[in-house]
C-alpha cells in the first residue's frame, strides 16, 4: 500500500492543503495519506516521529505558499530553525532520497537558494507543480495527482475490485466499489481518461455482464414494462450531522416527503420507492464511504449532496456506478461542467448568481467609474475557502472585474471562526461601503453582529449559502438591511402550498432547499415515467430531452450540462416582517 505525506506550513496554505488532502484521500485512500504527521502521541519527540514516519513513506508532497518560509518578526526564517517541523520534513526526505514533488500555491515560486539552509538547497532546482485556488484547482491537481501515480508505480491504488449486486430480473450488474482508495480526481472525465480495474480496457459505463431485455419505447403499454421487484431505493446524501446539519435536515424532508407522496400516487411505474440515508457531515471523504455504500446497496438514484465539495467528490463514483444524482443545492459551477451524464441540480450555479449580484452593484452605486474604486464606493470580498465559498467569491470577483470594477481587498477566513474583530477593523480603516460574502449563515451573522456592534454600517452582500432563518438568530437585528442573491421563494407558489402545510404539520419549517429536495424526486418520477425505464441513463435523456418538469419550485428544463435553463436568482433583503419577526423577501426591481 502507498504511503504519501503532506508537508505544508499551517500559517502559511492549511486551507489548500485541506482540499488537496481531500483529493488524494479520494484517488489513494484515507490509511495512505498522512497530514499533520497524523497524531503525534503526547510525549514523543515529533523530530524523531516525522522522521521514522517519513522513512516508511512512499513520496513527500510539500505544499509551498507565499508563507512558506516562515518569516518571523525578527526578520529571520523559520526554515533556518533546526527544530522546524517543515525544515525537518524536507530535510529528511532529501537524505533519505525520498520522491518530493513541490506544489507551489497561487503564484509562489520556490525559493532561492540563499533563503534556505544548507542541507535544503537541493529542494531549489525539484521541478515543482503549479497549483491555484479558483477554478483550475482540480485540473491542475489531477496533474499532481498523474505525477505521483508515475512514482508510485504498481503501488498506485486500482479502482476497487467490483462487489456484486444480488440478481434482479434475470441480470447481474457488477458495482464499481470507489470508496476511500478508488476515486480517481473529479476533473478527469474533462480530461478524457478513466481509471479502470486492473486487467478492464472497457469503460464503466460499457461494461456489462449479460444483455438486457431492450427497454420498451416510451409509448409502450405498461405491461411490456413490468413493476420492478422489491422497492426503489432512493439515496438521500446530506450532512445529518455537524456543521451543516440544518442543511442537511432540509434536504431530507423534502427527499422523505416527496417519497411518501409518490409513494401515496401509485410510486414509479408500479414500484414502490424507499430512502436509504446517508451522512457525509459535510466532509468529503465521509461523502465518499457513503456514495460507495450506495452503489454497492444498488442504490439507481441519489438527492443530493449539500456541500460543493461533496457532491465533486461522490459525483465520480456515482458516475462509474451509473447512478443518477440531483443535487439541490451545490451550486459549484464545475459540478456540471465536466461533461458526466449523470449529474443535474435544481439549483443554479454561482457563476449565475455572482452575474446577478454584480449588476445589482452596478445599479446600487451608480454606473460611473471614478478612479480605481467604483463611482468612489469601495468593495470588498471575504469568503469561509470552502468549495462553495471561495468559488462564489471567485465569481462575483469576475463579475465585477468584466465590469471595471476592483476589490478594495480579497480575504479568505475559517469556517468556525467566531471572532472577526480584526476584519471587522479592517473593513472600518479601508472605508468600505459593501461587503460581499461567499459562505454560509454561520459566520455571515457573527460578522454583520459584530460590524454593528463595533459602530460600522458598511452593507452585507452574501449568496444562497445565508438562506436560512438562523441566520436572522445568530446576526439578531443586526442582519436587517443585508442582500442576499437567491431564486424566487417557491413556498409562496401555490403548487407548493399543499407540501408545505404536510412538513409544517410535522413540525418542520420548511425552507429554501427543502422544497428544491422536494422537486428533485417529482423529476425523477416524470422522467422515469415518459421514459418508461428505471434506468438511470434512460431518465437521464429524458431530462436532457428538452422536456418541461412540473415541479414544486416551478417549471424546469434542463440544458446538456444538467444544469436548469431558467434564470434562477433575483435579489432579496433581510427585513422585519408585520409581525417583527426578521424574515428575507424579494426586492422589487
Amino acid at each position: 500500500m502507498a504511503k504519501i505525506l503532506l508537508s505544508y506550513r499551517r500559517a502559511d496554505s492549511a486551507a489548500i492543503a485541506g482540499r488537496i488532502f481531500d483529493r488524494l484521500v479520494a484517488r489513494y485512500g484515507a490509511t495512505s495519506v498522512f497530514m499533520d504527521v497524523d497524531n503525534i502521541p503526547f510525549g514523543t519527540d515529533f523530530r524523531e516521529h516525522i522522521r521514522e514516519t517519513l522513512l516508511t513513506s512512499d513520496v513527500l508532497v510539500a505544499i509551498v505558499g507565499p508563507q512558506w518560509l516562515g518569516l518571523r518578526a525578527d526578520g529571520q526564517s523559520r526554515i533556518r530553525d533546526s527544530a522546524d517541523p517543515v525544515r525537518i520534513e524536507i530535510e529528511t526526505a532529501l537524505q533519505a532520497r525520498l520522491p518530493i514533488v513541490p506544489v507551489l500555491i497561487d503564484g509562489t515560486e520556490m525559493p532561492q537558494p540563499s533563503d534556505l539552509p544548507e542541507a535544503l538547497e537541493k529542494f531549489c532546482y525539484l521541478n515543482a507543480a503549479a497549483v491555484a485556488s479558483g477554478r483550475d484547482f482540480h485540473h491542475q491537481v489531477d496533474r499532481v495527482i498523474r505525477s505521483i501515480d508515475q512514482i508510485l508505480g504498481p503501488k498506485t491504488a486500482p479502482l476497487a475490485a467490483a462487489e456484486p449486486i444480488p440478481k434482479r430480473q434475470g441480470s447481474r450488474r457488477s458495482v464499481l466499489i470507489a470508496g476511500g482508495t478508488a476515486l480517481a480526481a473529479t476533473g478527469a472525465a474533462v480530461l478524457g481518461w478513466w481509471y479502470r480495474p486492473s486487467g478492464s480496457s472497457t469503460p464503466p459505463e460499457a461494461r456489462t455482464t449479460e444483455s438486457r431485455p431492450t427497454p420498451p419505447a416510451a409509448k409502450a403499454q405498461p405491461a411490456t414494462s413490468p413493476p420492478p421487484e422489491g422497492p426503489i431505493r432512493i439515496g438521500i446524501g446530506a450532512p445529518i450531522t455537524g456543521w451543516g446539519a440544518m442543511f442537511g435536515a432540509q434536504v431530507k424532508q423534502g427527499a422523505e416527503q416527496a417519497i411518501a407522496d409518490i409513494n401515496d400516487t401509485g410510486g414509479i411505474l408500479g414500484g414502490k420507492l424507499s430512502a436509504s440515508l446517508g451522512d457525509d457531515m459535510s466532509d468529503p471523504r465521509q461523502g465518499v464511504s457513503v456514495a460507495s455504500n450506495f452503489a454497492a446497496a444498488g442504490v439507481k438514484f441519489v438527492i443530493g449532496h449539500f456541500n460543493s465539495a461533496v457532491t465533486l467528490s461522490t459525483s465520480e463514483i456515482y458516475h462509474q456506478n451509473g447512478v443518477l444524482m440531483i443535487t439541490p443545492t451545490s451550486t459549484n459551477p464545475l459540478i456540471t461542467e465536466r461533461n458526466l451524464w449523470n449529474i443535474f441540480r435544481t439549483c443554479g450555479r454561482d457563476d449565475r448568481q455572482a452575474v446577478v449580484a454584480a449588476d445589482y452593484i452596478v445599479g446600487l452605486f451608480g454606473n460611473r467609474i471614478v478612479g480605481r474604486f467604483f463611482r468612489n464606493k469601495k468593495i470588498a470580498i471575504v469568503h469561509d475557502k470552502t468549495t462553495y465559498g471561495k468559488g462564489l467569491a471567485d465569481e462575483l470577483q469576475k463579475a465585477l472585474r468584466a465590469r471595471r470594477i476592483r476589490e478594495v481587498f480579497f480575504e479568505g477566513v475559517n469556517v468556525g471562526d467566531k471572532d472577526f474583530t480584526a476584519l471587522v477593523a479592517r473593513i472600518r480603516d479601508t472605508g468600505v461601503d459593501l461587503i460581499y460574502w461567499g459562505g454560509l449563515h454561520t459566520e455571515a451573522g457573527l460578522i454583520v453582529r459584530q460590524m454593528r456592534d463595533l459602530g460600522v454600517d458598511t452593507v452585507l452582500m452574501g449568496g444562497d449559502g445565508i438562506a436560512s432563518d438562523e441566520f436572522a438568530i445568530i446576526g439578531g437585528p443586526s442582519v436587517e438591511g443585508t442582500l442576499m442573491t437567491l431564486a424566487p421563494d417557491a413556498r409562496k407558489r401555490p403548487q407548493a402550498k399543499v407540501v408545505v402545510d404536510k412538513l409544517r404539520a410535522k413540525n418542520f419549517a420548511p425552507e429554501t432547499y427543502t422544497l428544491y429536495s422536494y422537486a428533485a424526486l417529482q423529476i425523477i418520477t416524470e422522467a422515469a415515467e415518459a421514459a418508461n425505464s428505471l434506468d438511470p441513463k434512460k431518465v437521464a435523456e429524458t431530462m436532457k430531452s428538452g422536456r418541461k418538469f412540473n415541479t414544486v419550485i416551478g417549471e424546469l428544463s434542463y440544458d446538456q450540462k444538467g444544469d436548469v435553463t431558467r434564470p434562477d436568482y433575483v435579489m432579496h433583503v433581510w427585513k422585519k416582517d408585520s409581525s417583527g419577526k426578521i424574515i428575507y423577501a424579494e426586492i422589487d426591481q
